[in-house]
Order: C-alpha cells, then sequence, then structure tokens
C-alpha cells in the first residue's frame, strides 16, 4: 500500500483491529467498528470527507479460518456515515459528503460463507456486507482477491 500512496501523493493511516496483527485485546464485531470509526474520526480532523477513501481488506487463510475481515466494517462504517448523510440532507442541514469513495479488496458477501453455520443458527449474520452495501451512496470499487475463498460479491 505505500507504494500505492507514494506514487498517487496520498495520505495513508493503517492500523490493526484490537486483537489483530501487533494491536493488543481481544477480538470481537464491536471491536470492528469501533476501530474504524475512530480512525475514520481522526481522519476528519485533517481532511474533508471526500478527501477520504476507505480501503477494506478481506483475504482467507488455509491455516487460519479467517485472517482479514477488513471488508466488513469499511462496508458497515460507510453505510452508517451515508445513513446518517442522507438524513441531515433530508433535514436541510447543510452538510458535505462523508467520503471519497470505497474501496474493497476481496470482499466478503456474507459472514455465513466463512462461518460455519452452526456458529450462526439464529443469529444476526454480523458480516452482512450485502445487506449494507446499496446505503453507501459514493464509488465503490471492488478490487478482485483470487485468495479470497467465498463467493465475493457485486460482479
Amino acid at each position: 500500500m505505500m507504494l500505492y500512496a507514494r506514487s498517487l501523493d496520498m495520505d495513508c493511516i493503517y492500523y490493526d483491529y484490537e486483537g489483530f496483527g501487533c494491536s493488543d485485546g481481544f477480538t470481537s464485531c464491536d471491536c470492528l467498528e469501533r476501530d474504524i470509526r475512530v480512525v475514520y474520526d481522526y481522519a476528519r480532523q485533517f481532511f474533508k470527507g471526500e478527501d477520504i477513501y476507505l480501503l477494506g481488506e478481506s483475504s482467507w487463510s488455509v491455516t487460519v479460518v479467517l485472517r482479514v475481515v477488513g471488508s466488513v466494517p469499511t462496508c458497515h462504517l460507510a453505510a452508517s456515515l451515508y445513513r446518517s448523510f442522507a438524513a441531515s440532507k433530508a433535514s436541510g442541514f447543510p452538510c458535505e459528503p462523508p467520503l471519497g469513495g470505497v474501496i474493497l479488496n476481496g470482499a466478503v458477501y456474507s459472514g455465513r460463507e466463512l462461518i460455519p453455520c452452526c456458529l450462526l443458527p439464529n443469529r444476526k449474520d454480523p458480516y452482512d456486507n450485502a445487506a449494507v452495501i446499496s446505503s453507501i451512496q459514493v464509488a465503490v470499487s471492488r478490487l478482485l482477491d483470487r485468495s479470497v475463498r467465498s463467493s465475493s460479491f457485486m460482479e
């Protein structure tokens, strides 16, 4: 990513979700959404929304059930930002678009494709990108990551 950032003269913020990579703590769905929101709020201190692009990567590993689920919180944050944007706009509040775009690399369609159904028998799918993608009112680019074994969406 640094090569892309340098060639495009972009600033990048990288981070590990709580419990992943070099980050301490314990992994949970709540942490994923909270962590990306904190990073977005930090970036908004320095950049206008239209200058912020979210990149979410999901990749699969044979040795680890799920290595990265970055497309999930990316889609959920973008959808949340655009629902708030639409509500503010409808109420007549002056507001600017919250994002310039969303880039998904190896995005998953649904967590049900990644998690054995016995672990999500009657629970709401916490990784349901398909349910939120229509709320994102900005260009969404999808990069194809051939290492993702689940069905990708937006094809």
